[in-house]
């Protein structure tokens, strides 16, 4: 098969995969095409953790017609037993004869045992199709599957002059109703979305997604006092997700712990750094309960934090064309540690584009534990 074919179904596997975004966590977004005679004779996506996977459904769909075919898909399939059968059993037994996929799996429980599988039963296997496609689009699970830790996010939206909030606190209304929208869609891909105290007092935010069609993600709040009122509209839980507020063992009081959780809201009781809570504590704690991804929105000093302690994976920074200027208004972030611009946090794989009157900037940071290869 010449390579520019591989590649064009590949890319449908890939497309297919997207499917699953924001569905299938803790599970990978895999996406499967069956090709016989240049054609494809059946595809499919995983669509939410326990249901069939993305080779199964494509497999089913192709019936007979898979024998002799090919198999693409975006990452390793499964041969073990979890919430459904190893996909290389069927793989096997629908006599395809080759699987085409992007990249390795790095669960243990799979890690290169799906594609010996395949081989020693006859299947042909070819590894590193548009692998660096394939680890974007996954890089919360493999960032996860590699570490335990959750990949993390900062979504910043602030003025032309670097402001993210006015002298009054607040930061509503700063971006246009295109970067809500964004906003909103970032927020429906990721487990978690986490604020710190100062954010919710200041803006009493939801942290839910109304802007977009798709799920709320878990609401994470760093508030090392318990200091909250309960009437704080994060605290409203109408949803399957889940609420957990992270305080300091040291600081909060036991009777806010108890009101918070007689609410349904969970409470992380972790240790203290720096008068706030460990943020590598909390990130490790969010890997055990299987949340792969973050997405951090504030406020100035949570951002810092995660930048300063090297916590952050990628930064999608929003710039509105308006200017807060005042020396009571907000900038972000703080003190990092750079005192020259030669040891400057520098970003890597730039993207560029517009939302609305709004410029988006977005990239990965160097440096950090992220899950991509190169």
């Amino acid at each position: 098969m010449y390579r520019d074919d591989a590649e064009r179904f590949m890319r449908q596997a890939l497309r297919l995969a997207r499917k699953g975004r924001g569905k299938t966590s803790p599970n990978p977004m895999v996406g499967a095409v069956v090709v016989r005679h240049g054609k494809v004779v059946g595809s499919g996506s995983h669509m939410r953790r326990g249901a069939a996977h993305a080779e199964v459904v494509a497999i089913e769909k192709a019936g007979r017609r898979a024998r002799g075919g090919a198999l693409f898909v975006n990452l390793e399939p499964c041969c073990h037993h979890g919430l459904t059968p190893p996909c290389v059993s069927a793989i096997v037994e629908s006599g395809i004869e080759s699987v085409f996929a992007s990249i390795v799996d790095p669960d243990p429980r799979v890690s290169g045992g799906g594609f010996r599988f395949l081989r020693r039963h006859g299947v042909a296997v070819q590894v590193g199709i548009l692998r660096n496609d394939a680890e974007e689009l996954n890089e919360s699970y493999l960032k996860w599957a590699r570490t335990k830790r959750p990949f993390v996010a900062i979504k910043v939206c602030q003025s032309l002059d670097g402001r993210i909030a006015a002298s009054n606190g607040g930061g509503r209304g700063l971006g246009s109703p295109e970067e809500i929208r964004f906003a909103h869609s970032l927020r429906s891909a990721y487990d978690a979305v986490l604020v710190g105290a100062g954010t919710v007092l200041s803006d009493d935010p939801r942290l839910t997604v109304r802007e977009w069609r798709g799920r709320n993600p878990h609401r994470i709040v760093l508030d090392s006092r318990l200091g909250l009122p309960l009437k704080s509209r994060v605290f409203d839980r109408r949803g399957g997700e889940r609420v957990i507020v992270a305080a300091t063992k040291q600081r909060a009081s036991n009777r806010k712990v108890e009101a918070l959780k007689a609410r349904g809201i969970e409470v992380w009781l972790l240790p203290e750094i720096n008068g706030g809570v460990s943020l590598r504590r909390l990130l490790s704690r969010a890997g055990e309960d299987s949340i792969q991804s973050i997405l951090v929105e504030g406020g100035s000093d949570v951002v810092t934090s995660f930048l300063k302690e090297k916590l952050a994976d990628k930064l999608y920074v929003a710039t509105s064309p308006k200017i807060l200027g005042g020396t009571r208004s907000i900038s972000w972030p703080k003190e990092i540690g750079v005192e020259s611009v030669s040891k400057a946090l520098p970003l890597r794989d730039l993207r560029v584009k517009r939302l609305g009157p709004d410029v988006l900037v977005e990239g990965y940071l160097q440096g950090a534990a992220t899950a991509r290869s190169r």
